[in-house]
């Protein structure tokens, strides 16, 4: 699929599942006050039908926050590091360029992908994650990723941090990093993503 047109289909995701979310919030409680009106619910009913819908309002419009902050995800370059704004809720943080050593894609479902940074010798964020056998087991979709750092890596403690927000908006991403990060080693897939995002935009 086109890198535009999934840049659509993104923006016209999340005006959907957000419209969604919000008519079954006003919808629920219209009902629940019209059939209390009614009489319909009899005694500690009522009181479980209002906690009910006050507990499904508040996960939907956890999924409202969620939606828009992956909109929000930032990604800047600037004085040899990179600056993230991940979360509404947390303050930007930044990674020295040349703390990047690889870079890899892992693909998933449906044209999404996440793009992997691993580092070393970082400070401590807990927004860095250990990159090591443990990791891998919480998800095995890394371990393609995690085998070739161990045999090109072998005697060094390895970070990562993995962008999975943003959408399609993460090829621009990935090129920028491509772009700047130039102590890194690319893996061939990541590469192909980078050559994808340029041809499409005719960029050299």
């Amino acid at each position: 699929m086109k890198i535009k047109k999934q840049l659509k289909r993104d923006i016209a995701r999340r005006k959907k599942l957000t419209a969604a979310s919000l008519f079954i919030m006003i919808l629920m409680v219209y009902l629940v006050a019209v059939l209390n009106d009614q009489g319909i619910f009899m005694g500690w009913e009522k009181y479980f039908a209002f906690l009910y819908v006050g507990v499904v309002n508040l996960l939907l419009f956890v999924n409202i926050v969620k939606l828009v902050s992956d909109d929000k995800f930032q990604l800047i370059l600037g004085n040899q590091k990179v600056r993230i704004k991940d979360s509404f809720f947390k303050s930007p943080f930044n990674i020295n360029l040349d703390k990047i050593i690889y870079i890899d894609i892992v693909e998933r479902k449906n044209y999404e992908f996440e793009i992997v940074i691993i580092m070393e010798k970082l400070k401590r964020n807990k927004r860095f994650v250990k990159f090591d056998n443990s990791f891998i087991k919480g998800d095995p979709g890394y371990k393609k990723v995690y085998t070739h750092l161990r045999n090109s890596y072998k005697d060094k403690d390895l970070y990562c941090y993995i962008i999975k927000k943003a959408g399609a908006r993460k090829y621009y991403y990935l090129y920028l990093l491509y772009k700047n990060s130039y102590n890194a080693e690319f893996s061939q897939l990541a590469l192909n993503y980078v050559r994808t995002f340029m041809e499409e935009y005719n960029l050299s």
